[in-house]
């Protein structure tokens, strides 16, 4: 191949005669078949660019394409006997075209030879040119032209007929230059019979490449054969099953259009068909069938446009555009048919079976090009209309599928778009069926069986040990450091050396005596050292044995001519290491050297000894582990993937984020007595415990999955662990254990590592900690049991930088993978992989959205939904990686809390979002996910102003344009400034929510949800969904207020608009303890009242409360903590 590229380049300087004498046979002859593949299609590329360069030839050579060149093509590339190659074809496929080109380019050469009198070789003997006739001179070029085509012809019906899609996909490339050397004739006839069965391959890229290539072909073979054999089968690959291909279809018929190929009802035709597709939910295909109307405008007279076209795309226009341009029309068109309705109704045209819908659409010839069904009275255009749907004959079970329709998001303006597309429908799932069909057919052509061949496969167990584990997990980590610096690999090679000949180790030099003197001489010992810090350290256990070569004199006044070596740790830095002591129990093991008379039996011994120790060292150095499986073969590949796989799989959150905990599951929750009642459950208000702790605002309450403890996060820079059991049987304000995030730092974020006891904290400094706590119930005698906490541990880390923070974290665990979803100040929310800390996505919110301060995922981890800064709600899909849509609160207040409402069946389809924030108003929203509608509204008694009987809708974004976007949040509204009011003023946005379920004794299964709701008015309220009039305030009712009453109303058939009602305070001394009885309506004493206020200030909140939890363990209770840094227990 190198060869070939030289003679190319000699090939450009020499002249024309030596490229085809003596470069060519060498070419020609790298074609044959004993050549490798590789060769022989660099060969094949090498002739098509070396008979490019040739410019004039000699009449020895004009015959060289008839006689030689094409002969040993198609004896080589057409039809070998052996060795046949699709590659090599579909090579010979792309340069036929040039070949064709310069074949005739020779053949315009030979006849200028002839008519300078010249005999050529290939000619009849003793013929003289001169005397022949022009008439003869041309009938002899129409001959050579024949015989030159006639090759041309072979091949290319050979390459059009290929059973290689590769090769028929690339011989498309060579289609019109090729269609030009045959003619007109022949084209129609070679080409176009051939190339029409292309569109009935099951490869859609090959119907793709057909598409690009039909526009030259149409435009040399002309009108009538486009319309005669081309447009209709055009027109019918518009029903392709695949998009792409239909995408491809209407982007060749806008190039053929802007060259003015077709004829005026042609255009008419057209547009009629392709103008149904601008409501196809492919955004691909839409923008193609509007650059159609748009070319094929443009050749159309204005009173056709105006009396033809307009009527036939006015159906799929909001208004209509003043000039038929694709920008404009593309702004003017409505909106497209939903994917999901499309997909519904591509099932349902699969499945109908005695529906009326569909018959109707198998019988139109709506994509049969010609067939006469597109008069302009009877266009699909002027038949539609808002009752479209409604003219078509429909029984039953075209009822039934409408209503599924309906539920998967079809409008009444979506109707029409439905009837538009019907038989486009109805084609491309028959379509569908029978590729489906051919596709079940197993095939297993060229798939060789194990079994066939002896090879069974071995199945493989692995251990769940974690003392194996944390073995393997250390001698991988081990292999993997080796050979980190330079004097390491030094001496591994040194070792290496001895090893491999142990009779040439020498003995060291001896240090004293050195200029000669042959009597005693003072002993060197070689004995074990510890390793030095600063380098890698061995496994425990392990040895290093150091030969000491050199010791500094025991005379001060002896001197020394020492030569030095340079050493390997110099090449890693000339800093001197400070010396180091240390003492170890293991023998040490000396050697004295003799005189030098009976030195001449000891290198041997010692020789011998050393390797021995060097490769015990050795060994030793690659520690074996336990086996983690039960593998037993000796294939280092195997063992290699088997290790791989057991640290990869091994659930390490066992050995390094502590054991799994049994999370509570929904079982009956307890009341004070430790009694499960047989009602549901509901807390009284009654102060359990005051935490006062944090000397700043509690931003964040997280409590354990097994509810043992829960924690607290605050502005302070601590994380506080706090122990339920102990609230039980004594009222303690002291926490167990502290998390120090940082000095100057403020946690703004917590969250618990799935069903484990580690937390994760999130500081504004960028640090992410993951923190294992270290907890253990133990029996405590007649006290009953007691949690234990060891010390806490910083397991993971991680940093943003440029002063990115958390604001919002959560925990999954995905398919063997621990992912930690975070949120961050700069709009950007990351997948954080806990076994290697790598990120494994990003996702990016739009900076127009506003900062996200809270998000959501589902139980399956298919979707996500951010909530920002300004009241946006951007919904994102998991799988791909993609944000799906992004709708906005009209009061565009922050959305502080964004929780799942639990279902009480476990396969309940149901999927809605609690919302706190948004609306600017002291209110939970409840959203039905799938149709972003309102469903419930739980409305504080602060409410105020016209805002309370407003419509409950969002606004979809992604039809904003950005300028919009951004004038809609270049001034935020009142509800989202920075003001606090206690009566429902700017900012009284419920601030967190917690959801909950609930069942009870003799329920049998039968489960409801609650919802615990805390903002700016210091009030924590408690919301029964299932009986909403008993939903009561948990805590923050002042002495001079009654307590609330809550009613119930329907706006609309599908919102439930629960509201609270406050209640002027009464003479019957209704006060903040629940079920204080009525008694005397005698007016209070200010003694009573001041007493009265003082048990308020000791039991309520006396600043905003910024988050709330339910726990449930060892009773049911409600935690609340407040900007003032203060947590409250409420049983």
């Amino acid at each position: 191949m190198k060869a070939i590229e030289l003679l190319l380049a000699f090939a450009e300087r020499v002249p024309d005669e030596v490229k085809l004498d003596r470069i060519l046979p060498y070419l020609m002859d790298m074609l044959g078949e004993e050549q490798t593949e590789p060769v022989r299609i660099y060969a094949l590329r090498a002739v098509t660019q070396l008979l490019e360069l040739v410019q004039t030839i000699t009449a020895q050579n004009a015959y060289v394409f008839t006689e030689y060149i094409l002969p040993r093509i198609r004896m080589h590339v057409i039809a070998p006997r052996k060795n046949q190659s699709s590659a090599l074809r579909a090579t010979y496929a792309s340069c036929l075209a040039s070949l064709a080109t310069t074949a005739l380019r020779f053949l315009d050469m030979m006849q200028a030879l002839r008519l300078g009198g010249n005999a050529l070789a290939g000619d009849q003997e003793n013929s003289n040119n001169s005397h022949l006739s022009f008439a003869a001179l041309a009938h002899l070029y129409d001959n050579n032209r024949a015989d030159l085509m006639s090759y041309f012809e072979e091949h290319t019906a050979s390459l059009l007929e290929d059973t290689e899609t590769s090769v028929r996909r690339a011989f498309l490339g060579s289609i019109a230059p090729l269609c030009y050397a045959l003619g007109s004739a022949k084209a129609s006839d070679v080409v176009l019979t051939h190339l029409n069965t292309y569109l009935n391959d099951k490869d859609w890229q090959l119907k793709c490449a057909f598409f690009e290539t039909i526009v030259g072909v149409a435009t040399y073979v002309g009108g009538a054969p486009l319309e005669e054999y081309i447009l209709p089968l055009m027109v019918q690959a518009m029903t392709d099953p695949e998009e792409t291909v239909v995408e491809r279809v209407l982007r060749s018929f806008s190039t053929i259009a802007q060259l003015g190929l077709f004829q005026r009802s042609t255009l008419w035709e057209l547009t009629d068909i392709v103008a149904r597709f601008t409501m196809h939910p492919n955004s691909c295909i839409r923008e193609a069938a509007t650059f159609f109307i748009a070319s094929a405008a443009r050749f159309l007279s204005v009173a056709d446009r105006h009396g033809i076209v307009f009527p036939l795309i006015r159906v799929y226009l909001k208004t209509l555009p003043p000039e038929l341009e694709e920008l404009s029309l593309l702004d003017a068109l409505k909106k497209p048919l939903p994917r999901l309705v499309f997909d519904y109704a591509i099932l349902w045209a699969q499945k109908a079976e005695k529906g009326s819908f569909w018959k109707a659409a198998q019988i139109q010839h709506t994509f049969t090009f010609g067939s006469g069904q597109h008069i302009l009275h009877n266009a699909a255009g002027m038949d539609l209309g808002p009752r479209a749907l409604n003219r078509i004959p429909q029984n039953e079970e075209d009822h039934a599928w409408l209503e599924k329709l309906r539920a998967a998001g079809m409008s009444t303006d979506d109707e029409f778009k439905l009837v538009a597309l019907r038989e486009f429908i109805i084609r491309v799932a028959h379509r569908r069926a029978q590729e489906l069909a051919v596709n079940e057919q197993p095939n297993y052509g060229g798939i060789i069986k194990l079994s066939d061949i002896g090879i069974r496969p071995q199945l493989v167990f692995f251990e769940k040990d974690e003392d194996a584990y944390r073995e393997n997990a250390i001698a991988h980590r081990d292999i993997e450091t080796q050979r980190k610096t330079i004097a390491e690999a030094l001496q591994d090679a040194r070792e290496d050396r001895l090893s491999a000949n142990p009779g040439h180790l020498k003995l060291p030099k001896p240090l004293y005596g050195a200029d000669g003197d042959s009597g005693t001489s003072t002993p060197v010992a070689a004995i074990d050292v510890p390793m030095p810090t600063g380098l890698r350290s061995p496994p425990p256990g392990q040895q290093i044995a150091s030969s000491v070569d050199s010791r500094p004199s025991i005379k001060s006044e002896h001197k020394h001519n020492l030569q030095r070596k340079g050493s390997a740790i110099s090449l890693i830095g000339g800093g001197k290491a400070k010396a180091e002591t240390g003492t170890t129990a293991e023998n040490a093991i000396g050697r004295v050297e003799t005189s030098s008379s009976n030195r001449e039996n000891l290198p041997r011994k010692t020789a011998t000894i050393a390797v021995q120790a060097e490769s015990q060292r050795r060994s030793s150095s690659h520690p074996r582990v336990r086996p983690s499986h039960n593998y037993r073969g000796n294939d280092p590949t195997v063992l290699r993937l088997l290790d791989a796989m057991y640290l990869e799989k091994y659930p390490v959150d066992l050995i390094e984020l502590g054991p799994l905990v049994t999370r509570r599951q929904n079982k009956p929750i307890k009341r004070v007595n430790g009694q499960a009642a047989n009602t549901p459950w509901k807390p009284g208000g009654n102060l359990v415990a005051m935490l006062s702790e944090h000397v700043g605002s509690v931003n964040r309450l997280a409590v354990a999955p097994d509810h043992t403890f829960f924690i607290t996060g605050s502005d302070d820079g601590t994380v506080k662990i706090w122990d339920t059991q102990r609230l039980e049987r004594n009222v303690t304000t002291r926490s167990r254990q502290t998390h120090k995030q940082g000095d100057g730092v403020k946690v703004t974020s917590l969250t618990f590592i799935e069903d484990t006891h580690c937390f994760v904290s999130a500081g504004t400094d960028g640090s992410v900690h993951i923190v294992r706590v270290d907890y253990q119930l133990k029996e405590d005698g007649a006290h009953g049991s007691s949690g234990r906490y060891g010390r806490l541990r910083i397991v993971r880390e991680y940093y943003f930088v440029d002063g990115e923070y958390v604001t919002w974290c959560e925990h999954f665990r995905d398919d063997h993978k621990s992912i930690l979803m975070l949120s961050t100040s700069k709009c950007r929310v990351i997948a954080l992989e806990l076994r290697t800390m790598d990120v494994l996505y990003e996702l990016r919110n739009p900076v127009t959205h506003g900062v996200p301060l809270c998000f959501c995922v589902d139980k399956k981890r298919h979707w996500l939904v951010v909530g920002t800064t300004h009241g946006v709600l951007d919904l994102w899909d998991l799988r791909f990686k993609m944000r799906l849509k992004a709708y906005a609160f009209s009061g565009g207040a922050p959305v502080y809390r964004l929780s799942l409402i639990p279902t009480p069946r476990p396969k309940s389809r149901q999927l809605k979002i609690a919302v706190a924030g948004g609306t600017g108003q002291p209110e939970i929203t409840v959203w039905d996910i799938e149709r972003l509608t309102c469903t419930n509204v739980y409305r504080t008694g602060t409410a105020m102003g016209k805002e309370v009987n407003r419509a409950y809708k969002l606004t979809e974004l992604d039809e904003e344009k950005s300028a919009g976007i951004l004038s809609r949040f270049a001034v935020l509204p009142r509800s989202a400034q920075g003001t606090t009011s206690m009566t429902g003023g700017p900012n009284s946005s419920i601030r967190a929510i917690a959801t909950g379920l609930s069942a009870w004794e003799g329920s049998e299964g039968a489960k409801y949800h609650f919802l615990l709701s805390v903002g700016p008015d210091w009030k924590v309220r408690f919301w029964d969904t299932s009986r909403p009039e008993t939903s009561t305030v948990v805590s923050g009712i002042e002495v001079d207020e009654g307590r609330p009453s809550y009613t119930v109303s329907t706006p609309s058939p599908e919102l439930q608009v629960v509201s609270e009602h406050l209640n002027p305070a009464s003479a019957s001394g209704v006060g903040i303890e629940p079920g204080t009885p009525s008694s005397k309506k005698e007016r209070r004493s200010r003694s009573s009242v001041i007493s009265m206020q003082a048990q308020v200030l000791l039991r309520t909140h006396l600043d905003t409360i910024m988050d709330v939890a339910f726990l449930e363990m060892p009773y049911g209770m409600v935690v609340s903590a407040d900007r003032a840094g203060v947590v409250y227990v409420f049983s």
